[in-house]
Order: C-alpha cells, then structure tokens, then sequence
C-alpha cells in the first residue's frame, strides 16, 4: 500500500462517505496489480467477477462492435476512459455473468482488485461501510446509464436526421 492510496480513495466515488479506517480495511482487503501500456485487464466475455480501481494511470473501456469483412479487423471503439479512483468490473462483480467490455491499459496502471469472495466476508464484518459501498456502485452505475442514454439519444437523432427527417 502506498500512502497515496488512501487519497486515492477518499476522493473515489466508490469510497464516498467512508471513514478512514473502513478504506483502510477495503484496501487491507484488496490486491494491487500493475499493467502497462497496452496490456488487457481483462476481455469482452472473459468469466471473472473482481471489481477494479484505477489508483493510477487510465483505462481504456471498449466494446466489439462489428467484424470488417474484407480485411478481418474487428471494430472496437474505445467507449470510455477510467481514471484514477474510477472503477471497472461492477456487472461481473455483482451478477456472476460474463464481461460486457475489454478493459485495459492506455497507459501504465496501478489498480486495486477487490475480489468478491473477500468483499463478502468484508462485508459480513463491517456491515455499514459494505452498504455504503454498495450504494456508492448503484449510483456510479445509474450515472453511467443516464451518460449511455444521452449517446444513444445523440446518435439515434442523427441516425433520423441522416434519413431526412428532422425535427
């Protein structure tokens, strides 16, 4: 653990409204990994449930959209990027199914792995803080749905406007 990490975290969304000594039982129960440049944390449809912080560097989140036919290059654009005290994983690390996205590294990463088989056992001990974490994740995620919502609204009024008909 570096002494940074406990920053790191008090100013994450993940870890807002705990106290001190709750990140430090969160990190104690945690791991850290490092990733370079370019290295893939983890891919669309891999089986893993661990939920990620970015503690430094940036992630790369992107989706398999099509295959290109005539020179077989899989399109996949880049459809977020995660900074420090942002989070990957939440899908799998609730619902046990398979990854909905790659995720990896744009630039040289350190991030914190928290495995569920821990968390539970985290969660078991210091009810309070696993509760506010757990909101803390609803309402990362309905803030990334209500982002998703806006692209898709964006994009399916210039989907009309490009088949002529405008508002």
């Amino acid at each position: 653990m570096k002494s940074s990490d406990i920053r790191v975290l008090q100013d994450c969304p993940l870890c807002m409204d705990l106290e001190e000594d709750d990140i430090q039982r969160l990190i104690g129960i945690s791991r850290f990994r490092e990733l370079k440049k370019g290295e893939i944390l983890f891919r669309e449809k891999d089986e893993s449930r661990d939920l990620y912080v970015v503690m430094e560097g940036c992630m790369g989140v992107r989706r398999h959209i099509i295959d290109k036919q005539e020179d077989d290059v899989p399109l996949s654009p880049v459809i977020a990027e995660l900074g420090a005290g942002e989070t990957a994983g939440e899908f799998s690390f609730f619902d046990d199914k398979p990854r909905s996205a790659e995720v990896f590294a744009m630039k040289d990463c350190r991030i914190m792995v928290i495995d569920p088989v821990s968390f539970q056992k985290f969660a078991n001990e210091f009810q309070n803080a696993a509760r506010k974490i757990t909101v803390n994740i609803l309402k990362i995620l309905i803030l990334r749905m209500r982002s998703t919502d806006e692209k898709l609204s964006v994009a399916l009024e210039w989907g009309w406007k490009v088949r002529g008909f405008a508002r």
